[in-house]
């Protein structure tokens, strides 16, 4: 018999199945283990996934709260960064309307021309992005993931 020091398990005995046993024996050979191997491995690995079963639930509150508290901190940086540049550009969407109508030999249908191009150019645009926006974006993208 092995001394306890330099063994590091203990016996332990269990009943089974014969399929279950037959089974186990299989595995064994094929590995080149011994039966009593391939069931400790077996055991083993039915605890862990119980531990996992088991911790995930404590676990699971607490990721959804850390992710809650980083897409909250997200969510207030992109409304902040929205609404400045809704509020800007709509400001000046009025100022430029206004200017452009009061200019001598504009008509109401050169007005609605103008305002219907505008439009168009401005869908095109939306998906471009010029090389000289590349760090504006880079340092926006950085504010956005920084921590509260």
């Amino acid at each position: 018999m092995h001394s306890p020091a330099k063994r590091q398990t203990v016996k332990l005995t269990t009943w089974v199945k014969p399929s279950v046993k037959q089974e186990l024996q299989r595995i064994a050979e094929a590995e080149k283990l011994s039966l009593s191997r391939v069931g400790a491995v077996g055991l083993e690995d039915w605890l862990a996934k119980r531990l996992d079963i088991h911790y995930a639930s404590f676990l699971e509150p607490i990721i959804q709260r850390a992710l809650a508290q980083g897409m909250r901190a997200y969510s207030s940086r992109i409304a902040a960064l929205l609404v400045r540049s809704l509020y800007t550009s709509e400001q000046t969407r009025a100022i430029a309307y206004n200017i452009l109508r009061r200019q001598p030999g504009i008509t109401d249908e050169k007005l609605d021309d103008i305002m219907d191009g505008s439009k168009n150019t401005a869908k095109r645009n939306i998906g471009q992005v010029s090389p000289e926006l590349i760090p504006v974006m880079q340092a926006i993208e950085q504010w956005l993931a920084q921590t509260v």
